[in-house]
This record gives C-alpha cells, structure tokens and sequence, in this order.
C-alpha cells in the first residue's frame, strides 16, 4: 500500500487557490446581478409633463406647440394642448428636448436625464418661447421688421391682413408688434431652457385638448 504525505505548504497553497476561485464567482454573480438591475431600469417608463408657453400670450390660448425628445436618432414628439400643458411617457435616458412654433424662436435644453425606476412621474420647467421670428428664419431681425411694418394699420376684419405680422396676436397689427420684435431684436434659436430643469416628482397632467 503506498501513501502520499502533503506538506502543509501544500494544503495553504490549495486553500488559497480555493478562496481566490470563490472571490471570482461571488465577483461574476454580482456583475450579473447588476447588469440586470440597469437592463430593468433602462425599460422602466414613467410619464414627463410640463408647460410651454408663448410670449406676449396672457390667456388660455397658446396654441399646439411641438415638443420633441430625442435619443440618439430617436426621436419622441407631443405637441400642447391650449393651455400650453404636455405629458410623454418616456424610458429611463438622456434626451434632447426642444419647443417650437411659427412665429417663435425654437428652445432648447441638451442632456435632461428622465429618471424613473420606480414608474414615478417627471416634471420638466416651463420654458417660453421667445415671439417676433415672423419670417421664420431663426433670427429675429431687420427682415421681422420690414415684414411688420409693410403690414402696419391692418386688423384682422380687413379683405387682407398677414397674421405673421401680429406678433402679440390682437387682430391689429400696429406698434405693439414692433416694440415686441425690438425688445427681441437680434436673438436667435435655440434660446436655453429655464434653469435649473427639474423640480420634485409631480405629475402634471395635461389637460383635455377641444380641439
């Protein structure tokens, strides 16, 4: 019968190799772990409300405005309701958001992270966008008010009347229109968002739209 003695360098040698063989496993399953914990909320979706308004507009009437979300090349459009209020459901991620509408300077904001992993709803800062583009060509300048001033004295009862040129939307297009593009003259889109853009999880929600 033969028998095999194991020195004791031996045995510590084996042990350590044992123990450095769980840390590993332990290791891997936590990464495991973890990984589906991002995948989980990278899925989770939750709604994003806010408001956008218009400048010079004091009522309820401000019109479907478009906002979009855009991830990568994705992208994600509601557009408000009279009020100016909106609502999306979006995935966890980082979005692009911008607001526009003829006749205004586009706004945006870059990077808002929607953060959502428990389904709670986001809320995104009003923002107002900025009135007097009446040429739409992302500028408020000269050709704004060239355009409003050949336009001056009509209203909106006359055989002919240009509604871009009414920049404040009473029907008459006088002074008014015009102190309004000089009070934005020479700003251009985007124009940035209000800072800072989120504020405590409240749901928004957006109001019936009449239309």
């Amino acid at each position: 019968m033969s028998y095999y003695t194991v020195s004791k360098r031996t045995i510590i040698a084996l042990a350590l190799l044992l123990l450095s063989t769980l840390t590993a496993t332990n290791a891997l399953a936590q990464n495991r772990r973890a990984s589906l914990v991002v995948g989980e909320e990278a899925t989770q979706e939750c709604n994003v409300s806010g408001k956008v308004l218009l400048q010079t507009r004091t009522d309820n009437n401000h019109g479907r405005i478009k906002v979009t979300f855009k991830h990568n090349q994705s992208e994600y459009i509601v557009y408000t309701n009279r009020a100016g209020y909106y609502e999306i459901p979006l995935k966890t991620r980082n979005y692009d958001i911008s607001a526009e509408k003829t006749m205004y300077l586009r706004s945006d904001t870059l990077g808002f992270h929607v953060n959502c992993p428990q389904g709670d709803p986001v809320r995104v800062l009003t923002t107002t966008l900025r009135s007097g583009d009446s040429v739409d060509n992302g500028i408020i300048d000269l050709d704004d008010l060239n355009f409003i001033t050949a336009e001056l004295g009509t209203e909106c009862h006359f055989l002919v009347f240009e509604p871009l040129a009414d920049v404040n939307v009473d029907c008459k297009i006088n002074i008014l229109d015009l102190a309004l593009v000089g009070g934005n003259f020479d700003l251009s889109e985007p124009t940035p968002w209000q800072s800072p853009l989120t504020s405590p999880a409240l749901s928004l929600r957006a109001e019936s739209d009449s239309e």
